[in-house]
């Protein structure tokens, strides 16, 4: 990935995270990035075309079985969070979507808000993909998950709406299984172009493991926590003149 992606905290994040981790700087990033936006909630947005665009980004690590270090770049930007916005981590990270109904049933307990703004970790994209092949309502739910909104299963006695929710993926998949699961159905309704698909490799082998400098990263956590609570202040955001010409 070209230098000048690693712009900003987040290439700080990455450059300082990197030396210490076999994971792919580039799925270092994307990480970052998903995570970051899944934090701040949808109201910092920018517009296009009428509607409003937040920091939503869902994200799949796609590599080699076993030697791409996935999980791994997860782990350590999950650390980082554990400083900067321990709240989030436990209470707004959640995991696998088993179902479309037990998505929604667990938002509409969370009151309303930032608690209804998660981010769903999916180790095994490819069990995702199987779900959605077999229940249209999933695949529909998940692109409607991404769009924003209000999400909701009516085909109960007991119809279940969760409103204002917001809802980012970061899987992990092997290339293998992508290529078996990823229907053309699920390319052509819109659901596979909702996600920014990363290619991973091991970046190199520590086998004894990383050691991160515990004051450093406080450090680094406290720049990421202040970077949260200022993007929460804001609410559209526009370009600069001369990025609009360009």
């Amino acid at each position: 990935m070209n230098d000048a992606a690693f712009y900003g905290l987040a290439g700080e994040v990455v450059r300082f995270l990197a030396p210490e981790t076999e994971a792919d700087p580039a799925g270092l990033l994307v990480t970052f990035l998903s995570t970051f936006g899944a934090a701040v909630g949808p109201r910092p947005h920018a517009l296009a075309d009428g509607s409003a665009h937040p920091a939503r980004l869902n994200v799949v690590l796609v590599g080699r079985s076993a030697r791409s270090r996935k999980g791994t770049s997860w782990a350590a930007i999950k650390r980082l969070f554990e400083y900067a916005d321990p709240l989030f981590v436990y209470r707004r990270v959640i995991g696998g979507l088993a179902s479309g109904e037990g998505l929604v049933s667990d938002l509409a307990e969370r009151g309303s808000g930032i608690e209804r703004c998660v981010l769903a970790i999916e180790p095994e994209f490819a069990r995702l993909l199987r779900v959605a092949a077999r229940s249209a309502s999933l695949s529909a739910l998940m692109r409607e998950a991404w769009d924003g909104g209000d999400l909701a299963v009516l085909t109960r006695n007991k119809p279940l709406r969760a409103a204002g929710s917001s809802v980012a993926v970061l899987g992990h998949v092997t290339a293998d299984e992508l290529r078996l699961r990823l229907s053309q159905t699920e390319i052509a309704n819109g659901l596979a172009n909702r996600y920014l698909f990363c290619w991973v490799e091991r970046s190199q082998r520590l086998p004894s493991g990383g050691t991160v400098d515990e004051d450093a990263l406080d450090a680094l956590a406290l720049q990421v926590a202040n970077a949260i609570h200022a993007a929460q202040s804001i609410e559209v955001l526009t370009r600069s003149p001369d990025a609009e010409a360009l």
